[in-house]
């Protein structure tokens, strides 16, 4: 059974993404690290008006210093832990290696039925809208201070933000003005 996490969760790496999403769907932010680069605190931080933000890192003493970092730029973000002794595979300590009821009892309170979002609309156009040149998806993530992104995350952090299809029209098309 897949659960349905109406928030961005921030994670520490790609693996406990690839983990995560394997039983939660949700939007997901890597930190890669000790800092989430200031674009990506932005987006967060502009996020939290439409979204709840849980970081969830591992419970290790790297994930707390990740943690702490983050409540001075996210004061807003809820933090979850999850307890050393319940995510333990192998020789690592991480949300990756947590069992699946453990992650679950711990976001359960924030799970919601998976329901039709309010921007639809976008995403649907975002299937014939690519944005596959790189210096214009890089423009409208900057316009919209939506940190590096692909073209699958560029539209999910639009839809995120509540960006409409003519907000993003006007944005192309001011580009291709300026170009």
């Amino acid at each position: 059974m897949k659960y349905y996490l109406d928030a961005i969760v921030v994670v520490e790496g790609k693996e406990d993404v690839s983990y995560l999403s394997s039983f939660i769907e949700s939007e997901y932010v890597v930190t890669n690290g000790y800092e989430l680069p200031q674009k990506e605190i932005e987006y967060l931080n502009a996020a939290l008006k439409y979204k709840r933000i849980i970081v969830l890192v591992d419970p290790d003493k790297a994930g707390r210093n990740i943690e702490e970092k983050l409540k001075s730029k996210l004061q807003k973000a809820t933090y979850l832990n999850v307890e050393i002794n319940k995510c333990n595979r192998g020789l690592k300590n991480g949300i990756a290696e947590c069992a699946q009821d453990e992650i679950i009892s711990i976001v359960k309170p924030f799970f919601t039925d998976k329901n039709i979002k309010k921007s639809e609309v976008l995403r649907e156009k975002s299937l014939k809208i690519t944005l596959s040149n790189k210096q214009l998806r890089q423009y409208i993530a900057s316009k919209f201070h939506l940190g590096k992104c692909n073209n699958k995350t560029l539209f999910k952090r639009l839809e995120t933000l509540q960006i409409t299809e003519q907000q993003l029209c006007e944005a192309i098309k001011e580009y291709k003005d300026g170009n």
